[in-house]
């Protein structure tokens, strides 16, 4: 699987994902805390004063409606 090919089951899982935010309108803050607590205990791995540059290029990169 590349960047260029989808996986075979993408359709599916973004459909789930559409029919748990139509269902439950505060699914994206509950996914959004956890995704901040993923990255908060991910920089506590590299361990203290590791630099922020990789994270802050996958920033960069991401289209502006992301950021």
């Amino acid at each position: 699987m590349t960047a260029q090919q989808p996986r075979k089951d993408h359709t599916g899982y973004i459909k789930s994902c559409l029919e748990v935010l139509k269902n439950d309108k505060k699914a994206i803050f509950t996914a959004a805390g956890y995704a901040e607590k993923t990255v908060a205990y991910l920089f506590n791995l590299r361990g203290p004063g590791a630099s922020q540059k990789p994270c802050n290029a996958i920033i960069e990169g991401a289209p502006a409606t992301l950021r």
